[in-house]
């Protein structure tokens, strides 16, 4: 009798502690669960502050090429620098080579990202009609050196995004830098 009083409380210690077991396998689970849709609520965020932080990264660079080419004007009779050779035109005024290129690449060999407007390349500053409203650099979808052109290459899509939607930076021949949504980059 002894014997089976003996199995039946061992038998009853199994079962106590498949059921912690359980217990804290599903409570693990529904951790996981609860975990999973945070970083599903969060994910996004997270993803939107990056692309920011590389289109202010970006207009960051466009001011400072902007800035560049608007010194470049000035010391060459209010010229601005030809198209073939922009980039090579203004690293001299620039305190870092990696202005020349869009963060969205990091420092991908041969990949740059900006062209200069060909239409106001190596004329006078002056002569620029609305020099608010023309572009003189911008992000481009030739991303070769010292890339140049009509204003034909903006990305389609838009480069960069932010809560305004995709969109593309540019400089104006004012020298102002903003983010132009993707409806009115053109």
């Amino acid at each position: 009798m002894t014997r089976l009083t003996g199995l039946s409380h061992n038998c009853h210690v199994v079962r106590r502690r498949a059921r912690v077991i359980v217990w804290v396998l599903l409570a693990f689970g529904v951790l996981l669960v609860l975990s999973g849709a945070l970083l599903a609520i969060a994910f996004p965020k997270l993803s939107l502050q990056w692309a920011e932080r590389s289109t202010d990264q970006c207009l960051s660079h466009l001011r400072r090429l902007s800035q560049a080419a608007l010194a470049y004007a000035e010391d060459h009779s209010g010229y601005l620098p030809p198209a073939g050779v922009w980039m090579d035109a203004l690293r001299p005024s620039l305190s870092a080579s990696r202005d020349l290129r869009c963060p969205k690449f990091g420092s991908e060999r041969d990949r740059y990202g900006y062209a200069l407007n060909s239409e106001i390349a190596a004329r006078p500053l002056s002569r620029v009609a609305e020099p608010s409203r023309t572009f003189l650099l911008y992000d481009s979808a030739n991303l070769a050196r010292n890339a140049s052109d009509p204003v034909t290459t903006l990305p389609p899509e838009g480069r960069h995004r932010t809560k305004a939607g995709p969109g593309n930076n540019a400089a104006s021949a004012d020298g102002k830098v903003r983010f132009r949504p993707i409806h009115t980059s053109r």
